[in-house]
């Protein structure tokens, strides 16, 4: 059984160190072994990084989608559920349980995108907050953690193929496919919707995008982890 101390070790051994950049995402499911799940994984890593570093961890949720951004939903249906549906609060949508997690812990703040939200604690530009951008998961500017070069995209039970990684590198590389989405905000009336841009990628393309990142592969005690960096160089 991992404690806390050993998940220290084990980041530490994944070049993590004081003042990193990580992006976090775990799989809560695949953690059996880890004693006290995903609120250890968290501690530990605040720990080694310390508040001189950035922890950041997506908390996607697509309950506020406009229903014309769902599938197998009739035109008739649409006008109804615009008015009953919830729209996006940072403290009050839903995410994944690991991201749920993160967001109680003291000092974890959410950005405002409507559903490509991500939780940030340790040191960060506050402007990252208020940014809602078309291309949310991307090499923009007001994402200043994905671009730096030195963030790390830590996976704890999950493959690569779950990584936000590719859709930062094809948005770059100008691959995938632009979609355009809607959500509700805020619970005025009448109701307040924003739109945005985002990127599609079907399974080949994300695989292609993962070239562009140098992967390093670990196991401990049967749970995968992996580390992923962009490689600038292949970006071009």
């Amino acid at each position: 059984m991992q404690t806390k101390k050993d998940m220290i070790k084990i980041y530490q051994k994944m070049g993590i160190q004081e003042g990193s950049i990580v992006c976090l995402q775990a799989n809560t499911d695949a953690m059996d072994s880890i004693l006290g799940k995903g609120q250890t994984c968290i501690e530990a890593l605040m720990h080694v990084v310390t508040d001189s570093g950035c922890i950041f961890v997506p908390t996607f949720d697509d309950s506020c989608l406009d229903p014309s951004c769902l599938d197998g939903l009739n035109y008739d249906q649409w006008k109804e559920m615009r008015k009953d549906q919830p729209g996006y609060r940072s403290r009050l949508t839903g995410c994944d349980g690991f991201g749920i997690q993160f967001l109680r812990n003291p000092k974890v703040r959410r950005s405002k995108h409507p559903v490509y939200s991500f939780a940030f604690w340790g040191t960060y530009e506050p402007v990252v907050l208020e940014t809602k951008p078309d291309f949310p998961i991307c090499l923009d500017p007001a994402f200043w953690s994905i671009q730096n070069k030195h963030v790390m995209n830590i996976l704890i039970g999950y493959d690569e193929m779950k990584s936000v990684l590719p859709y930062t590198i094809a948005k770059k590389k100008h691959m995938g496919t632009w979609i355009v989405q809607r959500a509700k905000v805020g619970m005025s009336n009448p109701p307040t919707f924003e739109t945005f841009m985002n990127l599609s990628l079907e399974k080949e393309e994300q695989t292609k995008c993962l070239k562009a990142c140098v992967i390093q592969h670990y196991t401990f005690d049967e749970i995968s982890y992996l580390c992923l960096q962009v490689d600038d160089t292949l970006l071009k």
